[in-house]
């Protein structure tokens, strides 16, 4: 990592998320949750120029677009227009090519053959929870994310990580916080943004903020979609401070 990325990546470590956070409400987060930033340049570029900013979503079944079972709004959902609300004039269209139960290296044959060629602004790439269920090797999941993470920059593809679920009921028997710890150090070693999506939900359910509990089902079902909606929320807010950060 080059110097002056290095001192920014420690300064904004440093600092609290609700001071760089604006969402209030049942979407707040402790001051004690934080986590690094990263430049998006490509991304600030096109904004700049274009009114039509494409997003490709690689993902697993937590970012599809519908769930069976019910949950139709997960937090891709809300992200085009959470964006829109903080790039006003411009347009965010999702093309969303997630699937149930793709590992790092299916994403990765798939980032070869579908995600390069269709070149788009930027990768929102989620990851980490079908390698945490399978007892994946951790190291074959870090090379197979680092080689993604590269081949996205080499194309001249900006990324931002999607970490795993935090699910209260699995936690015991799923250890996907390995999978999220190691995708922070990938972010921070290759410059790219982590959005810490297993510690909110952690957060969130350690606290009782949103009753995903309920045996009502469509409580639990609005409640997941609000907590959904929070996480779109905050990734926009993340995506917008990453264009605005120099890339020296």
């Amino acid at each position: 990592m080059r110097p002056f990325l290095a001192f920014l990546t420690l300064l904004l470590l440093a600092l609290p998320l609700q001071a760089q956070e604006s969402t209030p409400g049942r979407c707040a987060l402790p001051g004690s949750l934080r986590f690094v930033d990263a430049p998006l340049p490509h991304l600030a570029k096109r904004l700049a120029g274009n009114t039509e900013i494409r997003i490709l979503v690689l993902g697993s079944s937590s970012s599809l677009k519908h769930e069976s079972g019910g949950l139709t709004r997960t937090y891709i959902a809300g992200l085009p227009e959470a964006l829109e609300s903080r790039f006003p004039g411009r347009r965010f269209v999702i093309d969303n090519r997630s699937l149930r139960t793709q590992s790092v290296q299916d994403m990765l044959r798939r980032i070869k053959a579908e995600v390069l060629p269709a070149q788009p602004d930027l990768v929102v790439w989620q990851t980490g929870n079908v390698e945490a269920a399978r007892q994946t090797d951790i190291n074959s999941f870090a090379i197979a994310l680092t080689e993604g993470l590269q081949k996205l920059r080499g194309a001249g593809i900006d990324a931002i990580l999607i970490a795993p679920q935090y699910r209260a009921r699995l936690a015991p028997m799923v250890d996907a916080g390995a999978f999220d710890q190691h995708m922070g150090w990938i972010g921070d070693a290759e410059g790219v943004p982590v959005f810490p999506r297993y510690d909110m939900m952690q957060f969130w359910a350690e606290n009782e903020v949103f009753d995903l509990q309920s045996k009502d089902q469509a409580k639990q079902m609005q409640e997941a979609g609000m907590l959904n909606g929070c996480l779109a929320q905050h990734l926009a807010e993340m995506i917008r401070r990453a264009v605005a950060l120099p890339v020296q």
